[in-house]
This record gives C-alpha cells, structure tokens and sequence, in this order.
C-alpha cells in the first residue's frame, strides 16, 4: 500500500460509525477477492499502515475485522 492508498481508505472511512467501517472494509475485501487473487496478507499491511492513525479501541476493532475477512477468504 502506497501512502496515498493509506490516506484515502483513512479519509473513506473516517467519521463513520463502527458499523459503517464494517461494511466499507466488507464490501472492498468481496471486490478484491471479486476482481481478481486476493492477498490476506495485505490486510495485515493495510493494518500496520493505518494503526498509527487509531486509537487502541479502534485498533483493536480494525484488526477483529481484518481477522474476519481474513477467515472469509478462506472458505
């Protein structure tokens, strides 16, 4: 992920509410596993790049997300 990247899935996502970050997360992960081979690992990237950014409660959601897409994609 390219700081751009960061910055704007930052800004798509900021000041919605939890549930909304839910869905957005959900409906990019079905597009990427969608259009093409889907990476998990990049999530955990995407994580890494956008941790600095939250605070530990939405830390700690986020990566509870990720873990959920993650386990989506598996099957």
């Amino acid at each position: 992920f390219s700081e751009n990247d960061v910055m704007a899935a930052y800004n798509s996502v900021q000041g919605k509410s939890p549930k909304e970050m839910e869905e957005e997360l959900f409906r990019v992960a079905a597009k990427e596993m969608q259009d093409g081979p889907f990476d998990p690992n990049q999530m955990d990237d995407f994580l890494k790049a956008v941790s600095p950014m939250l605070n530990p409660q939405q830390r700690e959601r986020m990566a509870s997300l990720i873990a959920m897409v993650k386990a989506q994609a598996k099957g």
